[in-house]
């Protein structure tokens, strides 16, 4: 069975100084979506169920972040719902987030709440709420077209909304970041997301949601498929002129 850890960190995280990570289950298995491109599961893995034991209730994840904390020699600049999860499938994430807000008012700390999340559970009101409270909230977002949406994220069609509902859930938030991942599948143009078309309707979309930054990446860690390759820094600072073109702050992360 993997090996589950439900607080991880601090970190150096290259886009959020000094951070905690907070996960909500095992690595790869909390999360409805199957991206091609993911660290954290291999390509055809199919999912296991999670048995309930390892779903961390609110209270034991905020004892570890305060002993973390309280024992941190250094400034922890973020803490972080969702590292190898899905923080808006966690059925208690309101209560969580009241809670991490009380701590830090608690501790007299200036951390960051951040949330990274493909938006997937925004269905739930309660989610929405939660995605609210927080300081930050960073969507995924890699693919325009819904073709290459269900090709390269693979979600779970039994659990998802169509892909317009999806872009619908994602307008509702507010505090608004998006973090894209761009990457090229070598001998399979159809499964990357690297391609003129995608990057035109990409660019669309940033438009009409007008996040307050866009985060562009590309892949660091080993992926599921030996296949896909990074995008270079050269090609990603190009595209993110084209993203600073519309008036939106970017940052690229390569």
């Amino acid at each position: 069975m993997p090996k589950f850890q439900m607080v991880s960190g601090p970190v150096d995280s290259r886009r959020f100084g000094r951070a905690i990570n907070i996960n909500f289950g095992l690595a790869g298995e909390s999360c409805r979506w199957h991206c091609i491109y993911c660290e954290w599961r291999q390509a055809k893995t199919k999912k296991v169920p999670q048995p309930a034991t390892l779903i961390p209730d609110p209270e034991s994840i905020l004892t570890r972040i305060r002993s973390l904390l309280t024992k941190e020699s250094r400034p922890v600049n973020s803490v972080i719902l969702g590292g190898n999860s899905e923080p808006t499938l966690y059925p208690d994430l309101f209560i969580l987030v009241n809670g991490l807000l009380k701590l830090r008012k608690d501790l007299e700390a200036d951390w960051n709440l951040v949330c990274l999340t493909n938006a997937a559970g925004l269905d739930d009101p309660g989610m929405k709420k939660a995605c609210a409270l927080v300081d930050d909230v960073w969507v995924k977002l890699d693919c325009a077209d819904e073709a290459l949406y269900n090709r390269t994220n693979r979600p779970e069609p039994q659990n998802s909304n169509d892909y317009k509902a999806h872009l619908l859930a994602i307008r509702t938030i507010p505090k608004l970041g998006i973090q894209t991942t761009l990457w090229k599948f070598e001998g399979k143009p159809g499964a990357q997301n690297w391609v003129a078309g995608n990057l035109r309707e990409l660019l669309d979309l940033y438009r009409v949601l007008q996040p307050k930054m866009i985060h562009l990446t590309t892949l660091k860690r080993k992926p599921a498929s030996a296949e896909l390759k990074p995008v270079s820094h050269e090609e990603l600072d190009a595209f993110a002129l084209r993203v600073a073109e519309l008036g939106i702050p970017v940052e690229v992360f390569s």
